[in-house]
């Protein structure tokens, strides 16, 4: 007790210590001054200064305090300053750790918390157990709740996380209860053409699963779930596979929608619209670039698979338009398009209005309800010659051969009853025993009935139309007959044009009786 009195009187001894001119206050052992910038100045080189001493309870209940009011709890074991409006605010180690909970807030223009560091290891770690180990919110729409800045390169926000129980779970995971994004990414400044808006990866050490995923869980949400529009002139989307040892799909879409008879363009698995009017782009257009050409290696491939269905379904709705529906077109050595039915129906049929008007059975016949038009004027056969063909020449008038079967040869006498056609110039139809795709070379079109081309010769005089011709004594030339000596069997056919050369070609109506 004797202690505690001295040591008190001696205290009030030093506090009484003033600079009489300027009303200050100095605390020390050595008589010093105060500095000039101090109202109380306390010095001592063994000895330190201590503030009022309270728990959180008494700061709390402190009446009306005082604008900088300061003490340390003895709960936080924190120094503590008063500020009028925000009230109580913790002052903590700038270099050390915070006394938890910890709580503040300011009004300024400034960074509030701020921490640096100048090692190679993290600047921030939240960790938590049951909540949230980073919270960070605005109220600005121009700012962000959590902003992550990366100045050399490296990822600016990274999340990671190992999902346990079997239940997937997302490292970073934006969430949107209004109109606008739960995750957006941008480019902000960078011209390169290099830059990505959002990338999903999977593949890094080895890693399997799916780069990215979109998926509407709502049944009765109308919307899209994945959508690209672009207002520049690259494409909207871009999908490469860039393993050309996989045989897997780029590309794989799948419905279980029913579809919409009424409306085709609803319900598909995929729908391509390429909506100008004034464009000249197509809805779809697939390319195959390969060195085979069966198997499957198609530019579009279409499969029906079950026990109805369409591979293929061209249609051209504008009914005052005059576009075409389909139009198959090659520059290359082998065949613009081929019909393979491997069942026992048609295989093809053409209708109008609904109705059937043309087809070709499984066995290659064809039937027409409107007859045929041919751009050639008669009918022809393909028949072997004797000797060497290019001996030959289209408008030949040929002889059945008596030295081999099935064979023609030129006319070489005058009023022959062998006589059997014309070697045909451009046959309308052309007839053969042999298959469709055997080889026709080495063989001649007869011509038997129609119009063809014929050699004709003036020894029989001046032909005129109507004229009866027959065989001259000229090898492979007609003349005009003289019905004296016209016998069953001789007559070629009738002229069409007049005659009054030595030798030419005229057109004859061959019919061979």
């Amino acid at each position: 007790m004797y202690m505690r009195k001295i040591a008190a009187s001696i205290l009030l001894l030093l506090l009484i210590i003033r600079h009489p001119s300027l009303a200050q206050v100095a605390v020390n052992t050595d008589a010093s001054l105060p500095d000039a910038s101090a109202m109380l100045d306390v010095k001592s080189t063994s000895k330190g200064m201590l503030v009022p001493r309270v728990t959180t309870a008494q700061r709390t209940a402190f009446v009306a305090p005082a604008e900088g009011l300061w003490v340390y709890d003895t709960d936080t074991k924190t120094f503590w300053y008063y500020s009028i409006g925000p009230g109580w605010q913790q002052i903590a180690n700038s270099i050390g750790s915070l006394t938890l909970p910890f709580s503040g807030s300011a009004n300024s223009a400034s960074t509030l918390f701020s921490i640096t560091n100048l090692g190679t290891g993290g600047a921030i770690s939240g960790s938590s157990t049951g909540g949230t180990a980073v919270y960070g919110a605005t109220g600005v729409v121009s700012a962000a709740g959590v902003l992550g800045d990366n100045l050399n390169g490296g990822e600016a926000v990274t999340g990671r996380t190992a999902s346990v129980g079997g239940t997937p779970t997302g490292a970073v995971v934006g969430r949107n209860d209004g109109p606008g994004y739960g995750v957006k990414g941008f480019i902000a400044t960078d011209n390169s053409g290099t830059g990505i808006g959002i990338l999903g990866q999977v593949g890094v050490s080895g890693s399997t699963g799916i780069a990215g995923h979109f998926e509407n869980l709502n049944a009765s949400n109308a919307q899209t779930a994945l959508e690209a529009v672009t207002n520049g002139t690259g494409n909207g989307a871009t999908i490469t596979n860039t393993n050309n040892t996989s045989t897997a799909n780029t590309l794989d879409v799948t419905t279980n929608g029913p579809g919409v008879i009424a409306n085709h363009s609803t319900g598909n698995a995929g729908n391509f619209f390429n909506n100008n009017t004034s464009g000249v782009g197509a809805g779809v257009r697939g390319e195959v670039n390969s060195i085979f050409g069966n198997n499957g290696t198609a530019g579009v491939y279409g499969v029906a698979s079950g026990t109805g269905g369409y591979a293929g379904y061209f249609e051209h709705t504008e009914t005052t338009g005059f576009g075409v529906t389909l139009q198959v077109v090659t520059n290359d050595l082998g065949t613009a398009m081929v019909v393979d039915h491997g069942g026992s129906g048609d295989l093809a049929i053409f209708q109008a209005g609904g109705l059937n008007v043309a087809r070709i059975d499984h066995t290659g016949r064809g039937f027409f309800n409107g007859g045929t038009q041919n751009s050639g004027a008669d009918l022809a056969e393909a028949f072997d010659v004797e000797g060497n063909i290019a001996a030959y020449e289209p408008g030949d008038v040929l002889l059945i051969s008596t030295t081999a079967d099935r064979m023609v040869v030129r006319s070489n006498t005058a009023y022959s009853s062998l006589v059997a056609g014309v070697y045909a110039t451009k046959p309308g139809v052309l007839l053969t025993e042999e298959t469709m795709n055997s080889s026709l070379a080495g063989k001649v079109p007869m011509g038997v009935v129609g119009v063809i081309p014929t050699k004709v010769c003036n020894e029989g005089g001046p032909v005129h139309r109507g004229d009866i011709l027959v065989t001259s004594g000229r090898p492979g030339y007609a003349m005009k007959a003289d019905y004296n000596r016209l016998q069953p069997g001789q007559a070629i056919g009738k002229a069409l044009e007049e005659f009054n050369g030595t030798t030419g070609k005229i057109r004859v109506l061959v019919n061979v009786r």
